[in-house]
């Protein structure tokens, strides 16, 4: 799925993942029965092209901590949330 229907189909969801709802956008639905369950794998790929490149750099290249943090912010709206 592309932009802009990446952001569109949100609307039709009627279960969304963590990273749909983090993100705003969702590339992948899965539709069984009456339910349309959205997911977005977009994020993954770009976390892990950003940390071979990061683990490809001396160490005194890798950037600040602040930087690292920022980068990892994605793979954080894809985990489950610790609340119920």
């Amino acid at each position: 799925m592309t932009i802009p229907h990446k952001e569109e189909v949100i609307k039709k969801l009627t279960e969304a993942d963590d990273a749909v709802r983090g993100i705003g956008a969702a590339n992948t639905v899965v539709i069984e029965g009456k339910k349309r369950r959205g997911f977005n794998t977009d994020h993954q790929a770009a976390i892990d092209s950003l940390e071979a490149a990061v683990a490809e750099q001396p160490s005194s290249r890798r950037g600040s901590r602040a930087g690292r943090r920022w980068c990892s912010a994605p793979a954080a709206w894809a985990r489950p949330s610790s609340t119920a």
